[in-house]
């Protein structure tokens, strides 16, 4: 994700409004998909390795459980800077854990 807003100062006019309402969202959207990216490797993994019971199955899902708790725990943090620090820690760690985003990022 590519976006370059400039501002004269930080926290000057417009800024609380432009990442309430462009800059949080698309992070939000972003951190999504690459979740959803993360639990189709992991399914595809625990396929290729032969485990294809459920148990094998919910046992690959848990991997990304914990970044799924992180993201549910980011959404209750109340300041937005605070969330939006979160965020791009997430981002870069599943972006870290699971490269080849296949033209999403």
């Amino acid at each position: 994700m590519r976006l370059l807003l400039v501002f004269r100062e930080s926290g000057g006019p417009g800024w609380r409004e432009v990442g309430a309402t462009v800059v949080e969202p698309a992070f939000w959207t972003y951190v999504d998909g690459l979740l959803a990216r993360a639990k189709e490797v992991e399914a595809r993994r625990a396929r290729e390795a032969g485990m294809v019971d459920a148990e094998s199955l919910r046992h690959a899902a848990a991997v990304t459980a914990d970044l799924t708790a992180r993201r549910a725990a980011i959404v209750k943090l109340p300041d937005p800077a605070q969330r939006l620090g979160a965020l791009r820690e997430l981002a870069d760690e599943l972006r870290a854990a699971y490269p080849g985003d296949g033209g999403r990022g």
